[in-house]
């Protein structure tokens, strides 16, 4: 399952450290197993929570970019909306790659 991020942040918490806060359309079922955030330098980012549930982060903060390209990992935090609370908070390591796979491809119709 793909998704799109409704709403979602980058954020310095109060220890100086670098998270992704995200309200997501759906929140996972499953707590999500070796996250990874994939990154080409552009505009948009992935999320794969688990290799079958993913989240595309559209338009990444151009004032953001920068820091995801030097980060090895981050702290993601997703929140849910309805129950108001966070649902899930993890750390995702981050790949940088040459080019993303087509992200059109991935959305859920």
């Amino acid at each position: 399952m793909s998704t799109q991020a409704k709403i979602y942040m980058v954020l310095t918490n109060l220890n100086n450290q670098k998270c992704i806060l995200l309200t997501p359309n759906e929140v996972a079922k499953t707590t999500p197993q070796n996250p990874e955030i994939l990154y080409d330098y552009g505009e948009n980012a992935i999320l794969y929570r688990n290799p079958n549930d993913t989240i595309i982060l559209d338009y990444f903060p151009q004032s953001e970019r920068k820091n995801l390209l030097e980060l090895k990992q981050i702290l993601v935090v997703e929140y849910d909306v309805k129950t108001q609370k966070p649902a899930y908070e993890y750390m995702a390591k981050i790949t940088i790659l040459n080019k993303l796979p087509p992200i059109n491809n991935l959305i859920k119709k």
